[in-house]
C-alpha cells in the first residue's frame, strides 16, 4: 500500500512529450502609502494557460501565458477617476519560462520539483483626451521578473495531474518612458524615461498557483 501511495500506477509520465496546463494564481501583498499607511492588496482569481514539454529525464521546461488584456474605457466623470471627457486605452501582456528539474524519482506520485523562471511584460496605457484640459499622453513600461518556484506535481492519472507552486520574486527590472504631448513645451521636455530595478522587491509577496494539467 505504501508503495502504490508514493509510486502510483507503474506506467511512466516521461512518456509523454507534452503537456498542457490551465493555473490559478492567487496573491496578496502590501504595499506601503505615505499617506495612509499600509494597503493590503491582493487578487482571489487570476486565470492562466501553460505549455510544458518534457526535456531529460529530470528537466522539462514551460512557458505560461500569464496575461493578455485590451480595453478601452471613456471616463464621462470626475470622481477620483481620470479627467472626464478622455479615453483611455490599456495594454497589458505577460509570459513566463520556466525550466524545472525534477528532485525525486519522476515516477513518483507525489513529484517536487524546483524551477527558475523567467517573467517579461508589457504594460502600456494612452490617454487621448476630448476636451482641452489635459494633453494626449503615453506611458509604457517594459520589463522582467526572474523568479525561483518551489512546486509538487501529483499524478492523478497517467495523463492529468496537479502542479501547486508558489513563485517567488527574485528581481524585478523595468524601462518605462512617458510621453506628453505638449506643445508649448521642447520635444524633449515632453519625454521621459527611467529605469527600474528592485532586487528582492517582491520577497515578501504571497502567491500559490494551482495547475490541473493533461499530458498529450
Amino acid at each position: 500500500m505504501c508503495a502504490y501511495f508514493i509510486y502510483g500506477q507503474n506506467a511512466a509520465t516521461t512518456n509523454y512529450k507534452y503537456a498542457i496546463k490551465v493555473y490559478n494564481t492567487s496573491s496578496f501583498n502590501a504595499k506601503s502609502n505615505p499617506f495612509v499607511g499600509t494597503l493590503p492588496t491582493g487578487k482571489i482569481l487570476s486565470p492562466s494557460i501553460a505549455l510544458m514539454w518534457q526535456g531529460k529525464k529530470r528537466i522539462s521546461q514551460e512557458v505560461e501565458l500569464g496575461n493578455f488584456s485590451w480595453q478601452k474605457i471613456f471616463w464621462t466623470e470626475g470622481n477620483g477617476n481620470p479627467v472626464k471627457g478622455q479615453y483611455q486605452n490599456w495594454a497589458d501582456i505577460a509570459l513566463r519560462y520556466e525550466y524545472m528539474y525534477k528532485i525525486g524519482n519522476p515516477n513518483w506520485r507525489f513529484s517536487p520539483i524546483i524551477s527558475a523562471g523567467i517573467n517579461p511584460y508589457i504594460k502600456s496605457v494612452s490617454t487621448n483626451p476630448e476636451t482641452s484640459l489635459v494633453y494626449p499622453s503615453s506611458r509604457l513600461t517594459v520589463g522582467a521578473r526572474v523568479n525561483i518556484i518551489p512546486r509538487l506535481n501529483i499524478r492523478l492519472t497517467n495523463r492529468w495531474f496537479l502542479d501547486i507552486n508558489t513563485p517567488i520574486n527574485l528581481l524585478d527590472q523595468s524601462i518605462q518612458r512617458y510621453v506628453v504631448k505638449n506643445p508649448s513645451l521642447p520635444l524633449n521636455l515632453n519625454r521621459n524615461s527611467y529605469f527600474y530595478f528592485a532586487p528582492f522587491s517582491g520577497i515578501a509577496d504571497i502567491s500559490a498557483r494551482v495547475g490541473v494539467g493533461f499530458r498529450l
